[in-house]
């Protein structure tokens, strides 16, 4: 349906084609950046498979996607790596902790304020397993699409599918989206109890040690998101400006 779409705005003038890329008309010069960004986002896909398969030695990791543009293929030379890793319930400040360790060990954690991040990692989102579904009132065409593009590197127990299925609400947004419809249902399993103690001191540390930078951050006991600036705010204002003035273009057009 989406091809046939294009197909048809490509007939009526509304936008160009070469190869096998789409573009509004005037803009073919956007292949060649796009073409660039792939061939980055490839390697740094590799660099993000090699440092996401040395969390498979945290046993509460259970995934890890790439998320943002290296999700989209779209990174530039000098970006950072973003990933999103879920983990083992009531284990979710435990693996944030030794995520941190081991990354900040092999020099590649992205620290705050820093303007050099050229391959580091940022891992800005960890979910446990069982809150997996974005709340409705972060529930916009913007997550939408972060949700949709994340791109698993490793996973247990079809992650990936529950992940989408967990936000089905997505379909609200992007109604041509495929979502799973069979499903692993099965359980993690915690671990001892003892370490439930550990967790809640792990938790109770990083929060004092937060506190100092806190902005407008998530953290909760099963969900830390770090996005200090907003781009839901940022960038769905300019995507309705672009869609307003496109829609007036292609009128002028007819």
């Amino acid at each position: 349906m989406v091809e046939k779409t294009l197909r048809g705005m490509v007939a009526e003038g509304k936008i160009e084609k070469k190869g096998m890329y789409y573009f509004l008309s005037g803009r073919e010069k956007i292949i060649q950046l796009r073409q660039k960004r792939e061939a980055i986002s490839q390697r740094k896909f590799k660099e993000a498979l090699h440092y996401a398969n040395l969390l498979r030695f945290i046993p509460w990791v259970k995934a890890v996607f790439a998320t943002g543009a290296l999700a989209a293929g779209n990174t530039g030379e000098e970006d950072d790596l973003d990933l999103l890793i879920i983990a083992t319930p009531r284990r979710l400040w435990l693996t944030r902790f030794l995520v941190f360790l081991v990354f900040s060990l092999l020099g590649v954690i992205r620290k705050p304020q820093s303007v050099r991040v050229k391959d580091k990692i940022c891992p800005n989102m960890f979910l446990s397993v069982l809150v997996l579904a974005i709340p409705p009132n972060e529930q916009n065409l913007y997550t939408a699409h972060e949700v949709v593009q994340a791109k698993p590197i490793w996973e247990e127990k079809s992650l990936h599918q529950r992940f989408l299925a967990a936000n089905a609400w997505v379909k609200k947004f992007l109604p041509n989206f495929y979502l799973p419809l069979k499903l692993d249902k099965s359980r993690f399993k915690r671990g001892f109890f003892f370490l439930d103690w550990l967790e809640l001191l792990a938790y109770r540390l990083q929060l004092k040690y937060m506190s100092r930078r806190r902005t407008r951050e998530i953290v909760t006991p099963e969900r830390i998101l770090f996005h200090p600036i907003d781009q839901a705010a940022k960038i769905l204002p300019m995507f309705e400006r672009r869609l307003v003035s496109f829609s007036l273009h292609s009128n002028e057009q007819e």
